[in-house]
């Protein structure tokens, strides 16, 4: 490989990732890159953040140019430098690559699903491949079969009541953003439990005074794995619905 063009690219790259990065991060992730304590779980959200990059590239430079970006993040916050060494990049590459994971993230089923707004557990994710978009309850899109959306649920990243809403979209990289967050964070608690349906809430304001209260989420279980969500934006009264 061309050193000087593998670095051209990785530089870029790099710097939209440690930008995108920083709204997904709760506090103790935060704390942890604050006093260099090695935290998987900020890892494996470099990692779903590079992937769109991957798929829109799916060559063997682009998968080791997001390695050494993710591996040369790693190293600045002080958490060795095994991902910048052959095995540590080998192993950064397959999990952009196929989806691996060494995370061991406990998920937070239980908690939604007993109503509880101070969970235990730290996260759980749903991956949707199809949604339907409602306005004033019409079907306005109709299926869109093949649009990868991952839908994380945190406990709440600031440390309050409730969780933290974040969908993804896994397909490719937003032109204006920079990264592939589809709706930044939300702050939501639970309102109401029916069975197996939770809902959530959003309460409170963003950094910028927007009020949380204009979303709702609706989450729909088989057991302890989610099946459908369903987003509400309130205040235009639009619905997307989410399906596997």
């Amino acid at each position: 490989m061309d050193n000087i063009k593998i670095l051209q690219r990785a530089i870029p790259i790099k710097t939209k990732l440690q930008k995108a990065i920083v709204d997904c991060l709760t506090q103790e992730e935060l704390y942890d890159i604050w006093s260099s304590n090695l935290n998987d779980d900020v890892i494996e959200k470099l990692i779903l953040l590079a992937r769109p990059y991957y798929n829109e590239d799916p060559t063997n430079e682009t998968l080791y140019v997001l390695a050494l970006s993710i591996g040369t993040i790693i190293k600045e916050y002080e958490w060795g430098t095994y991902y910048i060494s052959k095995d540590g990049m080998q192993e950064l590459q397959d999990r952009i690559k196929n989806g691996n994971s060494t995370s061991h993230t406990k998920n937070i089923s239980d908690d939604l699903l007993s109503g509880d707004n101070f969970p235990t557990g730290e996260s759980l994710k749903f991956d949707s491949t199809d949604h339907i978009r409602y306005s004033n309850g019409v079907d306005v899109s109709g299926h869109n079969y093949g649009c990868h959306r991952q839908i994380e649920i945190q406990k709440n990243i600031e440390g309050r009541e409730g969780y933290t809403i974040t969908i993804y979209n896994l397909d490719g990289i937003h032109p204006l953003w920079g990264n592939n967050v589809q709706m930044a964070p939300k702050q939501m608690k639970i309102i109401n439990v029916n069975g197996n349906i939770v809902s959530l809430r959003g309460y409170g304001c963003d950094k910028l005074g927007s009020s949380f209260s204009d979303y709702a989420i609706d989450l729909f279980f088989d057991g302890t794995d989610i099946t459908k969500a369903v987003l509400k934006m309130l205040d235009r009264n639009i619905e997307l619905e989410y399906l596997k």
